[in-house]
């Protein structure tokens, strides 16, 4: 029974040593979930207060003063720009289908869009921001692009004709964003939106042009101007750019977190 005797203690001391793992594991992760509240509400998209949570957390930075956009508090709802008015970063319309993050189509609804300047652009969406006749007020355009070899350019926007050429991945990725639209535009602006908790701070989706849209003309969604890009910004205010090392941590960090299904999937409008 020699054996027994240095096995047992080796056994428990190993599991005491699993313990201790996984509890530093789970308090880890309790720490980083607690850390990551601000920019996990941030990459959903959220507003906060009608301001970017991302200058909220800025705000909480020591050094820190926010400070006035160049183009003035509330953006969007500023008056009509004078005639003859250009804004910084402006983008004349150009005649035919446009090219994603640098010409912004004149064609079809697009052509009632004016004072243009691009905000940027993801993996799916080209955004501008524009003054919205109709509403009175500045907007995000979301149009739709893709890259694709089989239609001959680097990148362009789409249509309807064109989605229906490349098939149903890309109809249903377009579907899925229409509904999404639709879905937090009813969110927001139903009777019953009180009993949402946070759907006041979600970001609005005031239009989508997919369904109405004509073969050949671009295909987009009037979103919420909700204020500048984070490239804007860091461009503009030299004291935030120490702070991207920083949130590209965070955002490392929160990639961690989900992978390891330790945060719920986060939702976005």
């Amino acid at each position: 029974m020699s054996w027994l005797r240095v096995l047992l203690p080796l056994a428990a001391a190993i599991r005491r040593e699993v313990n201790e793992r996984v509890d530093n594991v789970d308090a880890a992760f309790a720490q980083l979930e607690q850390e990551l509240q601000v920019q996990a509400q941030l990459q959903a998209g959220h507003v906060l207060r009608d301001r970017f949570v991302l200058e909220e957390y800025m705000g909480s930075t020591p050094g820190y003063e926010p400070a006035r956009d160049r183009d003035g508090e509330g953006l969007a709802d500023m008056p009509p720009p004078p005639s003859g008015y250009t804004p910084p970063g402006a983008r004349a319309h150009t005649p035919g289908p446009g090219i994603p993050a640098e010409q912004f189509p004149d064609s079809g609804k697009l052509h009632s869009y004016s004072h243009v300047s691009h905000l940027g652009k993801g993996s799916f969406g080209d955004t501008w921001k524009a003054y919205d006749r109709h509403l009175r007020k500045y907007v995000a355009i979301k149009i739709f692009y893709m890259r694709h070899s089989s239609v001959g350019r680097n990148a362009f926007f789409l249509t309807p004709a064109i989605v229906r050429k490349l098939g149903e991945k890309v109809a249903g990725n377009v579907k899925e964003a229409v509904e999404e639209c639709v879905a937090v535009k009813h969110l927001v602006t139903s009777r019953t939106a009180a009993s949402y908790p946070g759907s006041h701070n979600m970001c609005q989706c005031f239009q989508e042009h997919v369904s109405d849209a004509q073969p050949s003309e671009p295909i987009f969604l009037v979103l919420e101007l909700c204020g500048k890009s984070l490239s804007q910004r860091l461009r503009e205010r030299p004291n935030w750019a120490w702070r991207k090392q920083t949130l590209g941590r965070r955002f490392k960090q929160m990639g961690l977190v989900w992978a390891v299904q330790r945060l719920a999937k986060l939702l976005r409008p």
